[in-house]
Formats: C-alpha cells, structure tokens, sequence
C-alpha cells in the first residue's frame, strides 16, 4: 500500500503540472515555449529519476520493466532539454507530441494492470490511452499553418492527457480501495 500511496501522489502531482503547462501555452503559446522547455525538461528529469526509485524499490514485472527503461529515457531526455532549452523550443512540439505518446503507452499498460484484476471499466482507461497516442500522432503530423495554432493544439491536448493521467489515477485509487475494504471485510467475517 505504501508503494501505492508514492505512485498515486507521482502520477497526481505529473498530471497537474502537465494541465499547468497546457493552460499556459493556451493562454500564451509565444510566450510559453521557452519556460515549458525548462520546466518540462526538470519534469520529465523528476519523473525519470522517481520511476527509477520505485523500480528499484518494488517488485519486478514485465511492465515494471518496460517502465524502467522509459525512466531512464526520460531522465536522459530531462537533462538534455536543461542544458539546451532554445534548441529545443525548436522542436517542443514534437517533445510534447512524445510525452502524450509516452503518456498514452503509459495508460494502456495501466488499463491492462487495471483488467488483471477484474475490473470491468478498464476499457475506460484504454479508451484514454489510444486519445493520448493519437493526439501525440495528431501533433507531429502538424497540419497546422502557424507555431501559435500548433502550440495552442498541444496546450490543449496537453490539459486534455493531465486531466485523463487524474481521471485514471482516482479510479485506480477508488478500486485499491474497494479491494482493501473487501480483504478487510472477509479477514473480519
């Protein structure tokens, strides 16, 4: 439970952060670019480096190592963003564009975590992870005729992936729940 508890607050505080930084290109795409480099690049450097703490703190599966290797993608996609933020601006849509693939990856793997224990809407959160990946499609297709729209387009796709990533997590946290209730329940009777 406890590991449940880190990675419940994980996925909260990158799904925030990530409608944050949706709102913000909305509000100025221009603007914005250079600041969500920075700050996406120390996110996804803190994400990486967290994965990477709780895989080596849990126990091993196939998904769990399959997410270490996106971790330690991340951690070194992090530092070079850092160091090299006006290049990067340069390529920010494709960079978002990954992170909503990543994250749509991210909440497939989850729906089927979430199916392997019998519940039946884990189909919801597939649903959300193929928008994700296809949205991520959307914006390196880029048929947009300005850096503005597309920036505009990836901020809202964006706060569209933080508010799926919260949407999953409360309905993980919910069925964590009702599975402690229920194993407290039959020890009880």
């Amino acid at each position: 439970m406890a590991y449940w508890k880190k990675l419940k607050w994980n996925m909260v505080i990158m799904a925030v952060l990530t409608v944050v930084m949706g709102a913000a290109l909305i509000l100025n795409p221009d603007a914005a670019a250079l600041t969500i480099c920075k700050l996406l690049g120390w996110i996804i450097l803190i994400s990486g480096a967290v994965s990477v703490v709780f895989y080596l703190k849990g126990r091993r599966s196939f998904w769990e190592a399959s997410a270490l290797v996106l971790a330690v993608i991340g951690i070194v996609l992090g530092v070079f963003i850092i160091r090299t933020p006006g290049i990067i601006v340069k390529f920010l849509g494709y960079l978002l564009a990954g992170v909503l693939l990543v994250h749509g990856i991210n909440d497939i793997r989850e729906a089927f975590e979430i199916r392997r224990f019998l519940d039946k809407r884990w189909n919801i959160a597939l649903v959300l992870g193929i928008i994700s990946i296809l949205l991520g499609i959307l914006i390196l297709w880029n048929p947009f005729s300005s850096a503005a729209v597309l920036m505009t387009i990836i901020g809202i796709s964006l706060v569209y992936d933080g508010i799926t990533d919260l949407l999953i997590v409360l309905r993980a946290a919910k069925f964590v729940k009702d599975v402690k209730r229920d194993l407290e329940d039959d020890i009880i009777d």
